[in-house]
């Protein structure tokens, strides 16, 4: 059985990376509702030749057509009448249109419970063209990790990667994308998982130079459940912006667990030496305290003892000590900054926020 606990006890909550209004989900609700609200006179028989066109050899599927059925579709038939019209329409010469099908398409078998459908299509030789946006597979994969099914999140990113990712950064491996494989990684915590977290960030790393902090970061916590301390401290200075507060707790952890605790101790004394913020839940983690304890616990140096404990109770009683500890704030949903915006190529254009919320600390440690 695998241990899905953090070294210190503290639970792994199952969610997704992305809300699913940073995924727009949420919005493609909206547009559904205020569609079928606007044309409820006219919906039945729209379907109804919407499906005989697209069950029938001669007929011909109207990108208008399609895009409406997209917002009117309510049961298997429908679906399975806007997938069969999906394939006709990928064939027909006849479109002048650049819209993109690719995310519209997987977020509709989102709200409508299909991943298996989903996984079927974005897999589809055929239809690679409508799915090889970033988009689609973002959309997707939320859906497999928040149905914990990470064997199959990895087999939709491998799969992407093979056949390439249409991104207007103009990057190999999206940065969002990269970040919840990665994530089914984390979730999965085990030595084999952190084999293939390695590998992926190699190629990553390769190919686009640097990594997202959140990816870091969850590689990082991977890596240290894993016993792997000395490699979650390599792949956080990878980090292209190393003044990130959660960066810095994570350094002092990976110092803690190599025995190096007067390093260990003096980033959670700049992290305190910040004065306090309201409604600031990012200063110094519990879990922190709690790898430096166990190591300082392991050691007869009195000094290192004394200046601990001085640090520790300065930390408890002057409001520097997060309210929400590391794993917990790791598990927090990303906003994405509008949302997956596309061009008219359909090619993701909004990044992830990262997982930044504000610029603690400002300096660097060397």
């Amino acid at each position: 059985m695998i241990n899905r606990s953090f070294r210190m006890g503290l639970s792994v909550q199952i969610r997704t990376v992305f809300s699913s209004s940073g995924i727009g989900i949420d919005s493609f609700k909206l547009a559904r509702e205020q569609y079928v609200s606007r044309h409820a006179p006219s919906s039945d028989s729209f379907k109804k030749r919407f499906i005989e066109s697209a069950n029938s050899s001669n007929g011909q599927i109207f990108t208008e057509d399609l895009r409406n059925m997209i917002m009117a579709a309510s049961n298997d038939q429908e679906i399975d009448a806007v997938i069969q019209a999906l394939r006709k329409y990928n064939t027909s010469k006849l479109k002048f249109t650049e819209f993109h099908f690719g995310s519209p398409i997987m977020r509709l078998l989102y709200v409508h419970d299909k991943p298996d459908l989903a996984i079927q299509l974005f897999m589809d030789e055929s239809l690679k063209r409508i799915f090889q946006d970033s988009g689609s597979a973002l959309i997707l994969l939320n859906k497999l990790i928040e149905e914990k099914r990470y064997d199959d999140a990895i087999k939709v990113f491998e799969y992407g990667c093979q056949r390439g990712f249409s991104t207007s950064s103009g990057r190999t491996f999206p940065s969002d994308v990269v970040l919840l494989t990665i994530e089914a990684l984390y979730r999965q915590n085990t030595k084999e998982s952190l084999a293939k977290a390695k590998e992926i960030i190699t190629k990553v790393m390769e190919r686009d130079a640097d990594i997202n902090p959140r990816t870091a970061a969850m590689i990082a916590l991977l890596a240290i459940q894993q016993g792997e301390a000395a490699f979650a401290l390599e792949i956080i200075g990878a980090i292209r912006v190393q003044n990130l507060t959660t960066i810095q707790n994570i350094r002092a952890i990976c110092y803690a667990e190599l025995g190096r605790i007067e390093e260990a101790i003096n980033i959670v004394h700049l992290l305190a030496d910040q004065p306090p913020v309201e409604n600031d839940r990012r200063r110094v983690f519990p879990l922190v305290l709690q790898h430096i304890q166990k190591a300082v616990d392991k050691t007869k140096d009195s000094d290192l003892k004394s200046r601990f404990e001085d640090l520790s109770k300065f930390v408890s009683t002057n409001n520097r000590l997060s309210l929400t500890d590391l794993i917990d704030f790791i598990d927090e949903p990303i906003n994405r900054r509008g949302a997956i915006l596309h061009n008219r190529q359909g090619v993701q254009q909004a990044r992830s926020s990262g997982f930044q919320r504000s610029t603690g600390f400002r300096g660097r440690l060397n």
